[in-house]
């Protein structure tokens, strides 16, 4: 049904990146295959794979997304209730109250077209009791209009927002490479930014590196969230990123801050940037942001340093190891197609960590001064 549905927009769909409304015809799904395969055992399985629509994906990159809570929303037996918490709960913004034309709502959800008043507020009485029932409508009030346009005005209840606040995280590479890592590790999306927002990147890092240590998990995501929300005692490598002297840990019982100072690691300072490498680092990350085209662009490659660029090979460093993995997988293709495009065929780019070839770092430190 999703691939076989088609949209015609007419300046009703909004696109973040361009700024401006949709008028085009498009599906939400661009193709969807099915396939069956057999294993070593004999037993069949089936596969499906999609390609979402590009406009769809566009709107994940522009970071154009509407947060939903899933719990509540699978809690609603009513199909009508679903689609109506969906719509209100998007169209109100951040506002607890919000009025619409009755009419248009039943266009909306959708609803049969009625021609009545009456027979619309009979249909959506039941959705109505529902959400009110289960925490989201105060209440419902119905009015008319001078030019006789009959509106439904909705009021959210008051305990409803308050219990789960819009989480505002700042687009910092950190609070970004650990939403992707929880995501990759099976994460909603939703719960990831939440736990992001609620623990700090550093701690959500920190034990999705730890994730594959553990013995006998069946459901790494679960065991991912109660990790971080409990912050159990575990052993587990060091955080990506280098903690702050507040983060340390503290000296245990009686021991002396000489032997703790021992086993701290110093951070792991930026290299030193090559004119010639920055010359063509730059010319290729105008290119990447007019191609990447979302507002976030910017942040993912903050802090990244052209280091070289001998043999035709451009080398990079970042902050870190996720960093390395994070970029290469999400925009590796992207980069090394423009840098041939930018500066010739055969050219290459190495993306490494700040700690890789640390005495090459420091004797280049050391020439610079």
């Amino acid at each position: 049904r999703l691939a076989g549905t088609i949209i015609q927009s007419r300046n009703a769909f909004y696109r973040k990146s361009t700024k401006s409304y949709l008028d085009d015809t498009f599906h939400l799904l661009d193709r969807v295959q099915h396939s069956e395969s057999t294993d070593g055992t004999g037993r069949r399985g089936e596969k499906t794979w999609v390609k979402l629509s590009d406009y769809f994906v566009d709107s994940y990159k522009a970071n154009y997304l509407k947060g939903l809570d899933a719990d509540f929303y699978w809690s609603l037996n009513s199909s009508v209730a679903k689609r109506l918490y969906r719509f209100v709960d998007k169209k109100r913004g951040h506002q607890r109250r919000w009025e619409v034309n009755l009419f248009a709502l039943r266009d909306r959800i959708p609803l049969s077209p009625y021609k009545y008043p009456s027979k619309i507020k009979e249909k959506l009485g039941p959705a109505h009791d529902e959400l009110r029932h289960k925490g989201f409508l105060e209440q419902v009030t119905y009015r008319k209009t001078v030019e006789n346009t009959h509106l439904v005005c909705y009021e959210i209840q008051e305990g409803f927002t308050k219990r789960r606040p819009a989480l505002q995280l700042e687009p910092t590479p950190e609070v970004l490479f650990a939403v992707e890592r929880l995501k990759a590790e099976g994460v909603r999306l939703d719960v990831a930014r939440q736990l992001v927002g609620k623990h700090g990147p550093e701690r959500c890092l920190r034990y999705s590196e730890a994730v594959s240590f553990q013995k006998n998990i069946r459901n790494r995501a679960g065991w991912l969230r109660w990790a971080i929300e409990e912050a159990p005692e575990l052993d587990i490598p060091a955080p990506a990123a280098a903690m702050t002297s507040t983060q340390r840990p503290q000296p245990a019982g009686g021991a002396r801050m000489e032997e703790v100072a021992d086993t701290t690691t110093e951070p792991v300072l930026p290299p030193v940037p090559d004119p010639r490498a920055e010359e063509v680092w730059n010319l290729i990350l105008d290119t990447l942001y007019q191609q990447i085209d979302a507002p976030s662009s910017g942040v993912w490659f903050e802090g990244t340093v052209a280091t070289s660029f001998d043999e035709s090979t451009l080398t990079l460093r970042v902050p870190n190891s996720f960093a390395v993995e994070y970029i290469e997988t999400r925009f590796g293709e992207l980069m090394r197609s423009v840098v041939q495009e930018q500066v010739g065929p055969g050219t290459e780019i190495s993306i490494q960590s700040y700690s890789t070839d640390s005495a090459a770092f420091a004797s280049a430190q050391e020439r610079a001064m």
